[in-house]
């Protein structure tokens, strides 16, 4: 045979030019002679040649129709036996397409096919239970390689899902080998960086809805529950969600509706399903597909720029020491992400080895975290970190020690001011759980206060922006009035600079606009005067400016939208400065007033 080696390269092409060049091969033999000493060479051997031709349904029609038209040809040959592996549907509708006026029926394309085969084999259907056996034998073995570890709940809830939706859809062999294929290439990719479950069915829509598939991907806020705020949400918002998800799905996919209804707590709500009472929280932990956090991932394969793999976390956390894991998570920090990694360190902090040494390492890198609001409906990064050390500090065996560890050593007055706020208001008696007891609060307050007089050497307590003034009002608290008073005065003596003490006390809020200051007023002046005696500071501010004793009306500062100029960030103006000042000495010739009232009314 090997003198004839090169028919098989040539029949490929046209069968006339094949044939031809096989001829001169042969030194211009016919084709009968050629076709002669092939069957002879194949007799002297004493074996037959089978010919295996496979996946023929995946070809084109004109594809297709060549090999079938080759195959006519040559089948004849003695000794050679062709076995033909297709769909007979998808290859007769394909055939057919050649042959559109020669049947009236439309079976011109089955007819062609049993011409050239002459012993049709048909293969049994595969038992569903067979098929499920197999898959999930697959899956076991992907998960045992990529050594991902499933709780018995992650199994059933898989379960659940899989034989009810997913196993019904997957009929044959070729399905289970593309599903298992898939896996093996994808999950490898996101090994303990999703929740495998979720991951498992999201792969099973991709391969049996792939244009589902693409449209969940395009629909993250509706999916995740961000689409509407959550506190906002009526009767016509689910409405509207389940009207999205009939677009997503369409027509006759009911079973892949269930799957989206069981994946995505906030669109099972929206049908009115009991949601087992998930919380944001909770889905973010579990690393599911319905957590916005996580989301992505399942699309992706991979991290996004401004994703943070949990894998980071947890070596970062388990770091030996303060320092290292400070300056691991000084990098693992950036301003587009910073809530994102508080999130995940929230989600993780019990994997700490040490609660203290890691709110020691938190204070570390608490001067790179952010204080901007984004919208009025959100906490700022830093408001969101202070709640991870409460949470950290809390775990702590002897809270009293981590707490009075934190005051020390801190360095940053805004810090510290938030340490010494969450362990005064956690110790409240209504606390379910008070932080400290009575005595430890007593303990925690003295270590404070001797904090606070430490830093009043060092300069001022107060800085516009920032909630650090509040430390004055814990000296007078764990001290005396008589002690900051003393401060206060020597500190504010000129009109300046008691506006700069005067400034963070107003209050902020947010609304189209951006953020406005709010005015100084009676509940303002009343909490200055827990501090220091507000007769002190109108005493500096009319002998600096005598003006000022002529204001006989109020002016407003946070309600004037039309001018801005009480809008954050202008509080350095003159204006803004002008129109606080008056404000102060209104509010205090007010009261001065009422005081003398009172007085005379007494006698």
């Amino acid at each position: 045979m090997s003198r004839y080696g090169g028919y098989a390269g040539v029949v490929d092409r046209r069968l006339e030019e094949g044939i031809t060049t096989t001829a001169n091969i042969l030194g211009g033999a016919t084709n009968e002679k050629i076709k002669a000493r092939i069957e002879d060479k194949i007799e002297e051997s004493g074996k037959r040649i089978v010919i295996m031709v496979d996946d023929v349904d995946r070809l084109d029609e004109e594809e297709i129709f060549r090999l079938f038209k080759l195959i006519k040809v040559i089948a004849d040959f003695k000794g050679v036996t062709y076995i033909v592996a297709f769909d007979d549907k998808a290859v007769a509708e394909a055939l057919s397409k050649r042959f559109p006026q020669s049947q009236e029926d439309g079976n011109a394309g089955q007819e062609f096919i049993e011409k050239i085969i002459q012993i049709p084999l048909h293969l049994p259907l595969i038992e569903r239970e067979s098929l499920s056996d197999m898959l999930l034998q697959g899956i076991q073995g992907v998960v045992d390689i990529n050594k991902i570890e499933i709780s018995q709940d992650e199994v059933n809830r898989f379960r659940g899902i899989f034989d009810e939706y997913l196993a019904p859809r997957i009929k044959t062999p070729r399905m289970v080998k593309r599903y298992l294929n898939s896996l093996n290439f994808t999950v490898p990719l996101v090994a303990n960086e999703v929740n495998i479950t979720d991951f498992l069915v999201v792969e099973g829509v991709r391969l049996l809805q792939s244009n589902i598939y693409l449209r969940l991907r395009d629909n993250k806020a509706l999916l995740t529950g961000t689409l509407f705020h959550i506190w906002l949400q009526s009767d016509s918002d689910d409405k509207k969600k389940r009207d999205l998800i009939d677009k997503i799905v369409g027509a006759n996919n009911y079973d892949i509706k269930e799957i989206i209804i069981e994946l995505f707590p906030d669109i099972k709500k929206a049908y009115k399903r009991h949601t087992s009472g998930y919380s944001r929280r909770e889905l973010t932990k579990e690393k599911r597909v319905s957590s916005e956090d996580y989301f992505n991932r399942y699309f992706m394969y991979d991290l996004s720029p401004q994703d943070v793999a949990d894998s980071a976390i947890l070596e970062a956390i388990a770091k030996d020491t303060a320092p290292e894991i400070a300056e691991e998570l000084e990098r693992l920090f950036s301003e587009k992400r910073q809530k994102l990694v508080i999130r995940k360190l929230e989600t993780y902090r019990k994997s700490a080895r040490n609660p203290i040494e890691f709110a020691r390492t938190l204070m570390q890198v608490f001067d790179s975290i952010s204080d901007t609001k984004v919208s009025m409906f959100e906490n700022t990064p830093m408001d969101s970190f202070v709640d991870l050390m409460r949470n950290v500090l809390n775990e702590a065996s002897d809270k009293l020690v981590g707490y009075q560890l934190m005051v020390n050593e801190c360095n940053n007055i805004i810090l510290l001011t938030y340490i010494i706020r969450e362990a005064i208001l956690g110790s409240e008696p209504t606390k379910r759980e008070p932080i400290l007891s009575p005595k430890e609060l007593d303990q925690f307050k003295q270590t404070a206060l001797a904090k606070i007089r430490t830093e009043a050497q060092r300069g001022i307590l107060h800085k516009t922006g920032n909630i650090s003034h509040f430390l004055y009002s814990y000296w007078a608290e764990f001290g005396s009035k008589e002690e900051t008073n003393a401060y206060l005065v020597k500190k504010l003596d000129s009109l300046e600079k008691i506006l700069a003490f005067l400034t963070p006390q107003l209050g902020v809020w947010t609304g189209g606009n951006g953020s406005h200051r709010g005015n100084f007023n009676r509940e303002t002046y009343n909490y200055v005067n827990k501090v220091v005696d507000p007769e002190s500071l109108y005493q500096v501010a009319i002998t600096e400016d005598p003006t000022l004793i002529e204001v006989d009306e109020y002016p407003d500062l946070e309600h004037d939208e039309r001018n801005g100029i009480g809008k954050v960030g202008n509080e350095n103006t003159d204006e803004f400065k002008q129109i606080l000042a008056k404000q102060f000495v209104y509010i205090h010739q007010r009261v001065q007033a009422e005081n003398k009232v009172d007085s005379s009314t007494d006698k």
